[in-house]
């Protein structure tokens, strides 16, 4: 479910969210995708996590994955 809702996500979320979690620090992300600042890779970052969450919660086998959860 995460991989699948994850290429629903724009390309540049994609890298983003790839590059923090291979541990990039937030001024080596806005340099390598040619962001203002370190502030801006937050905004995105919170916009990103936002987005892949909608289709998470979208996905046909969330609510039987939440179930399971409770």
């Amino acid at each position: 479910m995460l991989t699948s809702t994850f290429q629903q996500i724009s390309p540049l979320c994609q890298q983003l969210l790839k590059l923090i979690e291979n541990g990039a620090t937030a001024d080596e992300v806005a340099q390598k995708l040619e962001m203002s600042n370190a502030n801006t890779v937050y905004r995105r970052k919170f916009a990103c996590l936002q987005s892949w969450r909608k289709h998470i919660e979208a996905h046909d086998y969330y609510n039987t994955w939440k179930k399971s959860k409770l």
